[in-house]
Parts: structure tokens; C-alpha cells; sequence
């Protein structure tokens, strides 16, 4: 079985609030207290994650540190991807295939629209949007990445909940 958790980073601060460009965009405090909320949830279901693959955007990485910490999951093991914040959702299936299958339970960070749009593919019932600070578990019935299928995807949990 493999585990794939999807989370879209916290909410963070306007793009000409602060004049910084997108990349450089920081957490802002409602966009940190609920992705606590969040790790905090994780933490309750007594998750753990073997690899965390991240967006090198700071708004991404600072919420992967928050649900780092809260898994007790070295924040220095957080991976960065590049392609993560450029790329669209076919990038996301490249990275899962190449990932090594002796990781079980893999955590993407990411940006929408491209997080809408990998989520989307995997559901019975697709989504408008995936909020910010929102994380969508998924099992797959399958012990090597590279055979991940639609048919293979179970939606355990999607938080918040609407």
C-alpha cells in the first residue's frame, strides 16, 4: 500500500501587500494557525510520513516546516522540487513514478491550480478548489509507485472538511 498525502500550502500574504513576488510570499498569521490546525489533525490520527517533497516557494515551505514539526519529521529531510511551483500536474506523475518504492507514505506541498487539478483526477467526485492549509489523503492498493492508477485511489480523508 502507498500513501500519498496532497497539501496546498497555508494562506500567505497578497501578492502587492508587501511588494514581493510570488515566490517570496510569506505565511501570514491565519495562513500559520491553520496550517497548525492542520498539523495538529495529523498529529491526532497518529500519521506518519517517510518523505516530504516540497515547493521551494516560501510560502510552501514554511507550511511543510509547520506539519514537519508537528509529525516529528526532520525538518532538514524536507525536499525541495523546483518543478513543484513551476510545473502543472503531469510534472506531479513524473515525481511519484520516480519515487523510490521503499517510501510508503510520500507528502507533496504545493500550489494550486495544479494541486485542484492532480486531486481531481484521483476522485469519484472532483472539487472546485483545494483550499489553502488543506490536506487530501489517498491510498493506493498498489506497493510500487510507478502503478499508481485512478482505479488503485481510495480518498481517505480530505480536511478541512466543507
Amino acid at each position: 500500500m502507498k500513501t500519498l498525502y496532497i497539501v496546498r500550502h497555508g494562506k500567505a500574504i497578497l501578492r502587492a501587500a508587501d511588494q514581493v513576488g510570488d515566490f517570496d510570499r510569506q505565511l501570514i498569521e491565519k495562513g500559520i494557525n491553520r496550517t497548525i490546525k492542520l498539523a495538529e489533525y495529523l498529529k491526532r490520527l497518529d500519521e506518519k510520513v517517510d518523505l516530504i517533497i516540497s515547493s521551494p516557494a516560501l510560502r510552501a515551505i514554511e507550511t511543510a516546516k509547520i506539519i514537519a514539526s508537528g509529525l516529528d519529521y526532520p525538518v532538514d529531510s524536507i525536499l525541495e522540487d523546483e518543478c513543484i511551483y513551476t510545473e502543472n500536474e503531469t510534472y506531479l506523475f513524473d515525481l511519484l513514478f520516480q519515487t523510490s518504492d521503499k517510501v510508503e507514505k510520500l507528502m507533496i506541498v504545493g500550489h494550486n491550480p495544479t494541486l485542484t487539478n492532480f486531486l481531481n483526477y484521483f476522485l469519484e467526485k472532483p472539487i472546485d478548489w483545494f483550499k489553502t492549509s488543506s490536506i487530501a489523503c489517498l491510498v493506493f492498493d498498489t506497493n510500487d509507485w510507478i502503478e499508481i492508477t485512478k482505479g488503485r485511489a481510495e480518498l481517505v480523508y480530505l480536511y478541512p472538511i466543507k
